[in-house]
């Protein structure tokens, strides 16, 4: 019986050391994060299209933030790089004028894209809704004429990084993380015990979801109105 007790540990170690890998690698190294510095001077959305070769823009292939006076860093989850050859950003989805100080793309094995600098502001291409495009120093400035300003850029060709020792560390980390609350399950599992931390994590999820909601909007209310959009577009453009 203990023999048997000892190899279900085992078992859920190793489940749970797969699951927290997958996570890792789906969640963290296989996914670019674009940090941003934006100053504006209206509420407004700030979205990033990305595409590869062919240059289509689909609402399937966008990150977006909501950007406001007062607050200039912020940050995006974009997919992963080695599929993005090229970016759309739409600088607002109303009349502003948005300063973009500086735009980092960073993912684990790459060395990190930065237009932060007037050479690379140079790079930026115009295309449509925009009364005025300037840069300097202290980034590039959109002056939009309709509500859907937009600018190019082409990235660069992705520099590789050799961080395998940075991943194996993680990694190993994680494994011995899994195991432990593998055989912390073993006393857990008894008189119930698992119920009340359980319970301590089922309220700091909804405490965290009821802080980071607006007032009056269920927590992915975003999500819907980006989904109405996409459909909206597809009935107007198809035939």
């Amino acid at each position: 019986m203990e023999t048997m007790n000892y190899w279900k540990i085992i078992f859920r170690g190793v489940s749970l050391s797969l699951i927290f890998i997958g996570l890792y690698h789906f969640l963290v190294t296989s996914l670019a994060v674009v940090d941003l510095q934006v100053v504006t001077d209206t509420r407004t959305k700030l979205k990033i299209y990305y595409s590869d070769s062919d240059k289509s823009w689909s609402e399937r292939r966008v990150a977006e933030v909501l950007v406001k006076p007062g607050i200039k860093d912020y940050s995006m989850r974009l997919t992963n790089l080695k599929k993005i050859e090229n970016l759309r950003i739409d600088t607002s989805e109303k009349i502003a004028n948005v300063r973009v100080v500086s735009l980092v793309i960073s993912q684990p094995g790459f060395t990190p894209i930065r237009i932060d600098s007037p050479k690379e502001f140079e790079k930026i291409k115009q295309g449509g809704g925009i009364a005025d495009f300037s840069y300097s120093a202290n980034g590039f400035t959109v002056k939009s004429a309709s509500n859907d300003p937009n600018l190019f850029y082409q990235l660069p060709p992705l520099v590789k990084e050799n961080i395998a020792f940075e991943q194996l560390s993680r990694m190993l980390l994680l494994v011995l993380f899994a195991f432990s609350l593998a055989f912390a399950s073993k006393s857990m599992c008894h008189d119930f015990r698992f119920v009340l931390p359980l319970g301590l994590v089922v309220l700091t999820l909804i405490i965290v979801m009821a802080s980071l909601s607006n007032y009056n909007q269920h927590p992915d209310e975003g999500v819907h109105v980006a989904a109405a959009k996409y459909y909206i577009c597809l009935l107007y453009t198809s035939d």
